[in-house]
């Protein structure tokens, strides 16, 4: 957002032109797939996704590293996590913390999410930037029926 409002101000002061500005168009195709997926629009996700308008595994805020299937996670929104999962989202790609999918599944106790990232291939066993495994987050959020599965 401060690069947005830096550029729109360089702009205002005509010290660069609209068009020279790569960030602040970004942020405005970021911000409208961070909208949709938090207000629930899966038919213009699935839309998007079709027409190539976004790519599954892109970073939809900006500087973080999360994408549509780690921020579905996190909002818990299935039916567009599934979407995600449908067009073949790389489920062990991590943010720029570290954290893949399966450790915001653990860590949130999002069971269901966890269980079909493991049927698509999600390494259970991946450590994140601070070295804790999906179970031992788990087990830091005390989710006990990830725990379960995970030990399985």
């Amino acid at each position: 957002m401060l690069q947005a409002y830096i550029n729109t101000f360089l702009i205002k002061l005509g010290i660069i032109r609209k068009e020279e500005s790569f960030i602040v168009r970004e942020e405005i195709r970021e911000n409208a797939t961070w909208s949709d997926l938090r207000q629930n629009r899966i038919k213009q996700i699935k839309e998007d996704l079709e027409s190539g308008n976004i790519n599954v595994d892109s970073e939809i805020i900006e500087e973080s590293g999360q994408t549509l299937l780690t921020q579905s996670i996190v909002i818990d929104r299935y039916e567009i996590f599934l979407l995600c999962l449908l067009y073949q989202a790389n489920v062990n790609q991590q943010t720029y913390e570290g954290m893949r999918p399966v450790h915001l599944a653990a860590s949130l106790g999002r069971l269901k999410m966890l269980q079909d990232l493991k049927q698509y291939g999600a390494e259970l066993d991946a450590k994140d930037e601070l070295g804790m495994t999906p179970l031992e987050r788990a087990k830091l959020y005390n989710h006990s029926e990830i725990i379960e599965f995970l030990k399985q």
